[in-house]
């Protein structure tokens, strides 16, 4: 079993692992966290924590009590920037490391790890290691936000061990686009599902969802899932929605919003306006569901709208269900949709080729049901969790042992 030698020369049997996520909020990277605790128990011992959901997100505890992986909540860090709050956090991060003396501080995104890397270096943790679920060099904040972020983040890729990518094109972003840190540092390590529930009891599963929200069986289900934020450009949806809808008066549409934020009352408000005259056409919204699995079974095709992604998971879980997607080619995106599929993803803020999209795989039942057919192969094969837990122990073991041989 591998061990980190330190100054005081004493020998850890089973490494230690702080795992630090920014919130605790339903999401990619609460998944992965949890699989990751959960997979390596038996030769990694694992502390994981994380901040409070933002305003209109569900909270992820239940998802991690049902993996039965126990966390700490750090009150004092939040989405919302706060420099007394944010200290607060890193002076808490700063004695869970003092007390517990992990081998390992594995932060994922943005908030999590300036705190986390800044309390582990300062503390001198042997091993630091940085997961980026997307980014934000660009897309959130101002131009010369931007620039000060990626400056930050080159920074602190000085003093971090190792940089987990999530997709191929994120790696090149970090490496050759804003140059975070080289590519000796970087390991592409696609994030890792549960998807064998998608595939299970579907025919079941759609008939309660649709009983659940009044959907009748001729009806055609065209949802989106994830925050409403302005990020996740949902009113671009609610434009595709008017075009598409527009377009096949003839056709029983339902266009489902799963999902919350503090932009809802606006969308609601564009969506009745875009859809409230069109004659088979109607909208609802769902707010946030546990069951996803039961609403990819009860959705016909799912559409994502966003400006920035780094792993989209609805596509994920969508595709994992055998069900068609739609896309702005943004971030990861491309790197989570098989080349075949490519013709299903088109220019951020196109409206008009989206809706040409959602159209073409409505009234071409052929196409969608090889869409449906290669989508599901795809992220079966690729988005396992046991690979993301194999890929990470074998990442973790390569930079203890460059921890020891110093």
């Amino acid at each position: 079993m591998h061990g980190v030698f330190r100054a005081n020369a004493y020998f850890r049997p089973m490494p230690k692992i702080l795992r630090i996520i920014n919130r605790l909020n339903v999401g990619g990277p609460t998944l992965n966290a949890g699989y990751l605790t959960k997979g390596l128990s038996d030769e990694f011992e694992t502390r994981l924590v994380g901040g409070i959901p933002h305003e209109g997100e569900a909270h992820s505890g239940f998802m991690l009590e049902q993996m039965e992986v126990p966390y700490h909540e750090l009150r004092s860090m939040s989405r919302k920037l706060s420099f007394y709050a944010d200290y607060l956090a890193y002076k808490e991060i700063g004695q869970i490391i003092r007390e517990f003396k992990p081998d390992i501080v594995h932060t994922h995104a943005s908030k999590a790890g300036v705190l986390g890397r800044l309390a582990a270096i300062r503390h001198g943790v042997p091993v630091v290691v940085h997961t980026y679920h997307g980014h934000v060099f660009e897309g959130y904040f101002s131009p010369f936000m931007s620039k000060m972020i990626q400056r930050i983040e080159r920074f602190f890729g000085r003093y971090t061990h190792g940089i987990v990518a999530i997709s191929d094109l994120q790696q090149k972003d970090l490496v050759e686009k804003y140059r975070i840190v080289p590519a000796t540092k970087t390991r592409v390590i696609r994030l890792g599902f549960d998807l064998s529930r998608f595939g299970q009891g579907q025919e079941l599963k759609r008939e309660q969802f649709r009983s659940l929200w009044k959907i009748a069986a001729d009806e055609i289900a065209i949802g989106i899932v994830g925050r409403i934020a302005p990020i996740k450009n949902h009113e671009m949806f609610a434009e595709v929605s008017h075009l598409v809808a527009e377009s096949l008066p003839e056709k029983k549409l339902v266009f489902v919003i799963v999902g919350d934020g503090h932009e809802k009352g606006n969308l609601e408000t564009v969506m009745h306006r875009n859809i409230a005259s069109m004659t088979n056409s109607r909208f609802l919204f769902t707010s946030w569901q546990k069951r996803i699995d039961e609403v990819m079974s009860g959705l016909d095709l799912v559409v994502l709208t966003s400006l920035q992604e780094g792993t989209p998971v609805s596509l994920i879980e969508a595709q994992a269900a055998g069900r068609a997607i739609a896309s702005t080619r943004v971030g990861g995106v491309a790197d989570c949709v098989p080349y075949d599929n490519h013709n299903n993803l088109c220019a951020s803020g196109d409206a008009i080729g989206m809706s040409r999209i959602i159209i073409r795989l409505i009234e071409n039942e052929n196409e969608r049901r090889n869409v449906e057919t290669i989508g599901k192969q795809f992220v079966l094969q690729e988005y396992d969790k046991e690979k993301l837990i194999e890929r990470m122990r074998s990442f973790y073991f390569e930079l203890l042992k460059k921890a020891d041989r110093k």
